[in-house]
């Protein structure tokens, strides 16, 4: 038997070829092999070779450590290792990865997920459904893993589980591999399973399902639904309290546009942690989620962390006032606001997106292009995230910006942050600047104990590379007797050609 790490995971080649096709099987199904292979150890009920010494608990720590088709076979070892295969603890977490593909003599995804399901799901805690359909993909394999899907959510709807965490990722409705009739099923089968397993959920992603707007409302209308009996149970336990909704309605939905929207996550009370697209974002959302957590009359909101995205290609150019977000910070003092931005190269727009009044601690800037010579990202770092000195703790910075130096900009932003714990800088830089960041941060009160900088440079040929290099050589060589040594340093040189 071969041991590997501990991810409950069926994604691999491996497993669709045999694996999960036995742990389909068994421990249940496989009753017939275990009589046999009982029956041959009866007089000696444990394996020889010191096995049988080993406590239960540490043999269920190796079991934990096993792939399913090692587990199928240890449970036919003898009556003790089949008990010991059944814990709930191993069967507690698992991972899907579904295709569409079908291959011959290979047990489909679907015959896998429904077996799965049926044996082990009553002991499953933690799910995650990763779908990754190919580029090129046939409508019959979006019909393949619609009916993988409705196998695996009818199995745990008939075995009793008892899900806390649930993850379906990326199931990207818009692309045209869904038929109208496939994109019904996997909605109609998505909000009829979260509508009857949903009352125990802790957490829930449902991140780049990319859905229209009446299949997301259809969707969180029946999760809104159970929210609202358990609120009017008067259960303290009950209720979700993370939420990952970040890409689930298609790019060219302004959903911020639409009230019902608001309203049904105004049914979640107990939400710590919200992930969404900026083209979410409104005055009635804000306005929704301060007032849903006040129902119970706390002193302070739950909502803790709001994770915002804002893509090029979503909208992101509606107004939200200022006051709407000082009053969703009074009535959630604790909440924390983390931005990331990609592809957004309009200062305007992020000016109007970045309110003084947003609590701010990470901001993330990426594949943003500024090589045109009248783009000019001065003013985001100048005037924009200064606004945020003493609550910023992470910055992360990815641009393109060959014709506009930003050198002095970033480093007066940082020397400025008080708070600021992990900066990461790709752009084009000069050694210059690393050194008079290296400088700052051999003082006491540097807050920074993460620091990630990739210098990119025009090369003029590979003299030129070799004379940068040894100058950072050199560079390091000589701060790394003064800086923290608490600090995480990385600095790397990216000639562009």
């Amino acid at each position: 038997m071969s041991l590997h790490t501990p991810s409950e995971s069926v994604s691999s080649e491996e497993e669709q070829n045999g694996t999960l096709e036995e742990s389909a099987e068994s421990p249940d199904s496989s009753s017939g092999r275990h009589e046999q292979a009982a029956d041959v150890s009866e007089g000696d009920e444990s394996p020889a070779g010191g096995w049988d010494l080993l406590p239960d608990v540490c043999l269920q720590h190796v079991l934990v450590w096993l792939g399913d088709r090692d587990r199928a076979r240890a449970s036919l070892v003898c009556r003790r290792w089949h008990r010991a295969t059944r814990s709930p603890a191993l069967w507690r977490s698992r991972h899907f990865r579904l295709t569409g593909r079908c291959s011959p003599g290979r047990c489909s995804e679907h015959d896998l997920a429904a077996g799965y399901a049926r044996s082990l799901g009553a002991f499953l805690e933690e799910l995650e459904v990763l779908v990754a359909l190919p580029y090129r993909c046939r409508v019959t394999m979006a019909r393949r893993l619609q009916l993988a899907l409705r196998a695996l959510f009818q199995g745990l709807c008939g075995s009793g589980a008892r899900l806390r965490s649930l993850s379906v990722r990326n199931l990207q409705l818009q692309r045209d591999a869904w038929s109208r009739s496939t994109r019904n099923a996997v909605v109609h089968n998505l909000a009829h399973f979260l509508g009857h397993m949903a009352t125990h959920l802790l957490h829930l992603s449902l991140g780049g399902c990319r859905m229209t707007l009446a299949h997301g409302l259809k969707v969180l209308k029946a999760l809104a639904r159970t929210q609202q009996h358990l609120n009017s149970s008067g259960g303290k336990s009950g209720g979700i309290l993370s939420l990952d909704l970040e890409g689930f309605f298609a790019p060219s939905e302004p959903v911020h546009t639409h009230p019902p929207f608001s309203q049904l996550l105004g049914h979640f009370h107990r939400l710590e942690w919200l992930s969404l697209s900026y083209s979410c974002v409104s005055d009635e959302l804000l306005e929704a989620l301060g007032s849903s957590q006040q129902v119970k009359g706390r002193g302070g909101g739950s909502l803790k962390c709001l994770r915002l995205k804002c893509h090029n290609e979503e909208p992101h150019s509606q107004v939200v006032w200022e006051q709407a977000w000082a009053s969703l910070v009074q009535r959630c003092p604790k909440l924390c606001v983390e931005f990331d931005v990609e592809g957004i190269t309009n200062v305007d727009r992020l000016q109007r997106i970045l309110l003084p009044r947003v609590p701010l601690v990470s901001f993330t800037m990426s594949e943003c292009n500024f090589s045109e010579q009248d783009v000019n990202p001065k003013p985001i770092f100048r005037d924009i995230l200064p606004h945020f000195w003493c609550q910023l703790q992470v910055l992360s910075v990815e641009i393109d910006n060959c014709y506009q130096s930003v050198d002095e900009e970033l480093l007066e932003l940082v020397m400025m942050c008080s708070q600021l714990d992990s900066l990461m800088l790709n752009a084009y830089l000069e050694l210059s600047f690393v050194e008079q960041l290296l400088e700052y941060c051999q003082h006491t009160s540097c807050p920074i104990r993460s620091l990630d900088v990739k210098v990119c440079y025009l090369s003029e040929g590979e003299s030129h590379e070799e004379v940068e290099e040894e100058k950072l050589r050199e560079l390091l060589s000589y701060h790394s007797h003064f800086v923290h040594p608490a600090l995480q340093l990385s600095v790397e040189l990216y000639p562009i050609k």
